[in-house]
């Protein structure tokens, strides 16, 4: 699976505390591991 970067940098995620940020934001300085969880019941 290939995932563009370029389309998925602008969209905002919601942090645990509740605050908002752009997503690109969690990888300008470090690496970052995005793992997607869904939960089923």
């Amino acid at each position: 699976m290939t995932i563009d970067l370029n389309a998925v940098q602008d969209q905002k995620v919601q942090l645990s505390d509740g605050s908002r940020i752009r997503l690109g934001q969690l990888w300008e300085h470090q690496t970052l591991v995005l793992v997607f969880l869904r939960h089923y019941g």
